[in-house]
């Protein structure tokens, strides 16, 4: 009997475009390996499907005989963990790509941890409920991220398009309104300076 033949190497597994197959986005055979389209490229995961997995994970994830109430609890904490990461992590990949995908990939467990620690601590639940609800802490988490994008984007550490994104504003756009506003301030002054005329002698 024959079998096929097992290649292995630590270089990561590429396809056809030479896109690095990541078990997050691209679906695989029952065996691990990836699955392939026709053109030779990686085949992508359905969303719906990730969704489905990850929300019914979230669920089996309660010890059994939890009540309902206590399960929507902990599921409205495991995403406002999740939420409440995004941001940064986001805002991580710019500056280490990395390092970012380490913190999206350990997200899911610190958002199951800390949901599970929630429902014997009051204080962190209360701390979690503020944060999933309207205006709560994801609001003035949103405000200090927009404004640590903006000031690294200033010193040229993040792009102007990616900043753009996040809802900051170019720092070229910036220049040209505070330039705008010296203008019309030495314009003002000049004007002032300027001496009074002598009235015409009759």
């Amino acid at each position: 009997m024959t079998t096929a033949p097992v290649f292995v190497s630590d270089e990561p597994q590429t396809d056809a475009k030479g896109e690095v197959f990541d078990p997050e986005i691209h679906a695989s055979k029952p065996d691990g390996s990836p699955a392939l389209k026709t053109d030779g490229t990686f085949r992508k995961k359905r969303r719906d499907a990730r969704r489905s997995s990850s929300s019914s994970s979230a669920r089996t994830a309660a010890p059994a005989g939890t009540p309902r109430v206590l399960r929507e609890q902990r599921e409205r904490h495991v995403r406002a963990v999740t939420d409440l990461a995004a941001l940064p992590t986001m805002v991580l990949s710019f500056v280490d790509p990395v390092d970012a995908y380490c913190a999206q990939q350990l997200t899911p467990q610190l958002a199951e941890a800390l949901a599970d620690y929630a429902m014997d601590n009051p204080q962190l639940a209360a701390v979690l409920d503020r944060a999933s609800g309207s205006g709560g802490l994801l609001s003035v988490l949103a405000v200090v991220v927009v404004a640590g994008v903006q000031f690294a984007h200033n010193h040229n550490k993040i792009p102007e398009q990616y900043a753009r994104m996040m809802g900051a504003t170019p720092r070229r756009e910036i220049e040209a309104v505070l330039e705008q506003r010296a203008r019309a301030m030495r314009a003002a002054m000049g004007q002032d300076e300027q001496p009074q005329g002598v009235p015409d002698a009759a």
